[in-house]
């Protein structure tokens, strides 16, 4: 079996897009979109309003297509370390990206992360990989997944993220503070948002720097596999093994 090209190492700044999984948004877009439409297997993980708008909700359990996750895993040769199909409902909300900082510090405080519509890094291990994959055609108004352009990566750092708890600092190197804005790390650039298809598949580093979107109309339905290629088993350490075992107790 040839594996499909992995964003570590080497290719660590590259983001490889392709259809090689058209078939599992041919086989759970409907069936994903009738769960979110009637409320069915959602979770409050995640989930959150914005002036009373809901943003996001994800599935709760993914044993319906749990099997179809581990043969994407072996294919590209490596062990999940987390797993979401969510949704991202319209919004009016404008972007984080140009408000000054202490207006969403306090909102990133009370959730104890950064978010996700905020330029960031995942402050992961630098050999694992994220994998998204849209169940719906996504055009410029329904979230595209954005990079920074140029790519720029970041290496996992310990203890990045002041305004994180938790010691790891898997919240960013993030930003730092210029005259009150929150902004990209020490590069110049701009945005690059990955529209497509559904079945449209984004292979990139976890630490990268890259921001989700407010989606303006529609919806945004997409799962999200975390990859760690099998030589780099050894990391998949206790924290990791934790939350898959708590995607997984969701089953029952």
């Amino acid at each position: 079996m040839t594996r499909p090209p992995i964003p570590i190492g080497d290719n660590k700044d590259k983001v490889f897009v392709d259809t090689r999984y058209k078939w599992f948004a041919e086989k759970y877009s409907k069936h994903v979109n009738s769960m979110f439409e009637n409320e069915i297997n959602q979770t409050e993980f995640d989930s959150y309003t914005w002036n009373g708008q809901k943003l996001r909700r994800e599935l709760h359990s993914l044993e319906f297509c749990w099997k179809d996750f581990e043969k994407i895993a072996v294919e590209y040769q490596c062990v999940i370390t987390n797993a979401q199909v969510y949704r991202l409902f319209s919004t009016n909300k404008g972007t984080d990206r140009d408000k000054g900082y202490a207006d969403v510090l306090s909102e990133m405080k009370s959730k104890n992360m950064w978010l996700s519509e905020t330029w960031h890094t995942d402050n992961t291990h630098n050999e694992d990989f994220r994998l998204f994959i849209y169940l719906n055609d996504v055009g410029p108004k329904q979230a595209p997944f954005g990079v920074w352009d140029p790519v720029t990566f970041i290496p996992h750092q310990l203890n990045a993220c002041k305004t994180s708890g938790k010691p790891s600092g898997l919240r960013g190197p993030r930003y730092k503070e210029d005259m009150g804005m929150l902004m990209p790390i020490q590069v110049e650039g701009k945005e690059k948002a990955y529209t497509g298809l559904a079945g449209s598949t984004i292979a990139f580093n976890n630490n990268i720097i890259h921001k989700g979107n407010y989606c303006k109309e529609g919806h945004r339905d997409a799962i999200c596999l975390q990859l760690l290629p099998l030589e780099h088993i050894h990391l998949f350490d206790d924290r990791e093994k934790k939350r898959m075992m708590s995607i997984k107790e969701r089953w029952v």
